[in-house]
């Protein structure tokens, strides 16, 4: 029985990663925001505030990025705690990530 609570809260207690909210050009601008937060925001000290991440915007910009060549972006992801309590924002623009 308790696990079957579980199943059903599971969704609503840990956040998806936002990439269904995208199509095309934004869909892999946005899993490439994804994945340069991921890296970019895993010193040893963050990796319990920033366990979870997912993507709230991404805006696409002229060009093409110049490392990756994927359409130029800029995406805004939040983070999450262990607990899943939002602990902050990265901002990321061409592989260029912010972990403030």
């Amino acid at each position: 029985m308790a696990l079957l609570l579980v199943g059903l809260a599971a969704p609503r207690l840990f956040p998806s990663d936002g990439l269904s909210a995208y199509e095309g050009n934004e869909r892999v601008a946005a899993e490439e925001a994804l994945l340069s937060a991921q890296l970019g925001c895993n010193e040893p000290g963050d990796r319990l505030m920033r366990l979870k991440f997912q993507v709230l915007e991404v805006t696409l910009q002229t060009g093409l990025c110049p490392l990756s060549g994927v359409p130029a972006y800029r995406a805004r992801i939040r983070t999450y705690t262990l607990f899943m309590i939002p602990s902050g924002t990265v901002s990321v623009a061409c592989s260029s990530v912010d972990c403030r």
